[in-house]
């Protein structure tokens, strides 16, 4: 049997302020000793069960304290070449590092914008205000060459939407997606991902991946419906030996 291993998860522990490691499953011929005796050095524990095989979690259940958090659900598209005259002006397309402090601040979060994130449904994250990480993650992508923000902005000038994205190893990955309260309902959300997708194909990339939770059933639907395919599921759990 295969012995699972705890690894470090450094910038949550920083972020946090407790220590929090992290454990991928993809064999149901495990065994928890290695773990048992790890989890002792760490407060909180992500573990992902790749697949969202039945035996697997049915191994956690039997052998931790760990409680189903999310269900990760990754999709694909393929695209095909979109006419360049198809880009919508309404919408502007900049690295993400050359974003200014004045547009990062601009790009608003809010704790219902993640409201189906493990982050948030999980009570010990919430109290922790765990919505935050998505801040972190719009400053950070500012220090990668490879990410890209799509803004939209609103009659003041101000930015009313935006989705962050990256191009790697000729895939595109949409990252963020956040549409203000006050502009939801206008399609604004799809229109960004199809000026997404054309971008893509004009600078030689066919494959575009997005990842949501199960119980985000307008993003699952979104995606459904702008032809998205479903890849891969993991169940994640969370384990915590605090309080």
């Amino acid at each position: 049997m295969k012995s699972i291993e705890i690894s470090n998860l450094q910038w949550d522990t920083d972020f946090f302020g407790i220590k929090c490691g992290k454990t991928v499953i993809s064999d149901d011929e495990i065994s928890f000793d290695l773990f048992n005796e790890q989890i002792k050095f760490f407060d909180f524990v992500t573990i992902q069960n790749v697949g969202n095989k039945v035996a697997v979690n049915k191994l956690l259940a039997d052998n931790t304290n760990a409680f189903l958090a999310d269900i990760n659900i990754q999709f694909e598209k393929k695209l095909n070449k979109i006419d360049s005259e198809e880009t919508n002006n309404n919408y502007v397309i900049v690295p993400a590092n050359e974003t200014s402090d004045e547009e990062i601040s601009q790009m608003i979060v809010e704790e219902d914008d993640f409201k189906f994130s493990k982050f948030v449904c999980d009570d010990n994250l919430k109290k922790r205000k765990g919505y935050l990480v998505y801040k972190e993650w719009l400053n950070n992508a500012r220090k990668a060459t490879n990410k890209y923000f799509i803004l939209k902005f609103d009659e003041n000038e101000k930015i009313s939407a935006y989705i962050l994205f990256n191009i790697t190893n000729d895939v595109g990955t949409i990252e963020l997606v956040k549409v203000n309260r006050e502009h939801q309902g206008n399609h604004i959300g799809s229109s960004m991902i199809k000026q997404i997708e054309n971008y893509l194909c004009i600078n030689g990339v066919d494959i575009v991946h997005v990842g949501t939770q199960l119980n985000n059933i307008p993003a699952m639907n979104l995606y459904h419906n702008l032809g998205f395919k479903e890849i891969s599921r993991t169940s994640v759990f969370h384990l915590w030996k605090i309080d």
